[in-house]
């Protein structure tokens, strides 16, 4: 079940003065919330990791704009380097920031991920972010770039569907339409049932931050880490990654003292995940064995990740997770 709501918005309009992209402090700042959308607004296209073909390019932009609005391809996106990239590092931060610098581009929509988002880190300029903010989409290797917006230049951006994903649903899919409704300020109120797996109950309330695991625990610790927002709410998904390393990843937040500021957990997919150590699952794993003992609430089902279906998320905002032992919801504030 899926309720509607407002986002007030937590503005912060002071100015941002350093010459590269590590934070003045360690004190964590409000993230600016970008502004809304209207119909027809302008979408920039990009692709800042894997190059994407043309058929889905077209096919995507065709579905944004059945959703209402009217998308720009970037200059660089049909470029292709090293066979796999869209372009150079270089090319693919020309093409973000070409979208920044444009007043008529009120949000950026990445074609899709794969790999090489990081390469771009130490050449976006953080400033230029902050001073023009809009809603960066994406997921997978994207969360890399919305770890950026939030811990760098505290702006606010949304885990959602891609072009990649737009592709086939034609920008009519349940969380097409969701999406399109957050983009315009129509924010939805989660609400779900925990099938498959039991909740561990309880309240909690943080700043939203979280994605693809083996794409954000590569951060932790440096001036790009969403994860040192103060109290968070940590959402996770993986795609095809082995049991071991997704306990890996989840130790490296302990180890790297993430652990304390970790308020709730929100579990999305873990498509095609491996089980070699027969529990009989990653949240079998997570329960009995990697969050044992953890004494905060832990929502499973939730239904985002490499599933096919990505309910958005806006990372950087204040949330408050409500679970129960087979239900749970999800509030923007």
């Amino acid at each position: 079940m899926v309720c509607c709501m407002a986002l007030t918005g937590c503005h912060n309009d002071d100015d941002i003065t350093e010459n590269n992209n590590a934070r003045p402090d360690d004190t964590p700042r409000e993230c600016i919330r970008p502004d809304f959308l209207q119909p027809g607004d302008k979408v920039a296209v990009v692709s800042p990791s894997y190059v994407t073909d043309d058929v889905t390019i077209q096919m995507g932009m065709d579905a944004i704009r059945e959703m209402g609005f009217y998308p720009i391809l970037a200059p660089n996106t049909n470029k292709t380097y090293l066979v796999k990239y869209a372009g150079t590092a270089e090319e693919r931060t020309s093409d973000l920031e070409w979208a920044y610098n444009n007043p008529e581009i009120k949000a950026i929509m990445c074609t899709r991920g794969g790999y090489g988002a990081v390469q771009l880190l130490p050449l976006i300029n953080a400033s230029l972010i902050r001073n023009n903010p809009k809603w960066l989409i994406g997921y997978s290797d994207i969360t890399t770039l919305l770890s950026f917006s939030v811990a760098t230049a505290n702006v606010m951006a949304i885990h959602g569907t891609m072009l990649s994903s737009l592709k086939n649903t034609k920008g009519k899919a349940e969380d097409d339409i969701m999406l399109r409704d957050m983009l315009r300020g129509d924010l939805p109120r989660y609400e779900w049932q925990s099938i498959e797996h039991p909740n561990r109950s309880g309240s909690a309330r943080g700043i939203l931050v979280g994605g693809n695991m083996c794409t954000f625990t590569p951060l932790i610790g440096s001036p790009y880490d969403f994860t040192s927002q103060g109290d968070i709410i940590l959402f996770v998904e993986e795609i095809g990654e082995n049991a071991r390393n997704i306990d890996r990843m989840m130790y490296s937040l302990k180890i790297h003292g993430v652990m304390p500021r970790v308020k709730g957990i929100l579990v999305g997919d873990f498509a095609g995940c491996g089980d070699e150590f027969q529990i009989g699952s990653i949240e079998e794993m997570f329960d009995k064995h990697t969050l044992a003992g953890l004494q905060i609430p832990i929502a499973y089902g939730f239904r985002a990740g490499h599933n096919g279906v990505n309910w958005p998320l806006i990372e950087g905002a204040p949330v408050t997770l409500n679970v129960t032992t087979d239900r749970a919801s999800l509030t923007f504030e």
